[in-house]
C-alpha cells in the first residue's frame, strides 16, 4: 500500500490493521505453541504415573496371590495333622 510522505490517508489506516493482525496472530500462535507445550509436559507425567500406578497394582497382586498360596499351604498342612 503506499502512503504519501507527511500525510494520513486511509490506506495508513488500513495497513495498520493489518499489521495489528497479523500481530495478534503471531502472539496467539506463540500462546497456542506453549500452551500445548506445557499440555504435552502434563500428558507425559501423567503416563509415566500410571505406568508407576500399574507397577505397583502388578506388585500388590502378585503379593496376594503369594499370600494365597502361602495360605493354602498352612491349611493343607493344619488338615493333614487332624485327619
Amino acid at each position: 500500500m503506499e502512503e504519501k510522505e507527511g500525510k494520513h490517508s486511509e490506506n495508513h489506516k488500513v495497513f495498520n490493521i493489518i499489521e495489528t493482525i497479523s500481530s495478534w496472530n503471531t502472539i496467539v500462535k506463540d500462546e497456542i505453541k506453549t500452551t500445548l507445550q506445557e499440555d504435552i509436559k502434563i500428558l507425559d507425567e501423567l503416563e509415566k504415573g500410571i505406568d508407576t500406578y500399574d507397577t505397583q497394582v502388578k506388585s500388590v497382586i502378585e503379593g496376594i496371590r503369594e499370600d494365597e498360596k502361602r495360605i493354602k499351604r498352612m491349611i493343607d498342612k493344619k488338615s493333614q495333622i487332624n485327619d
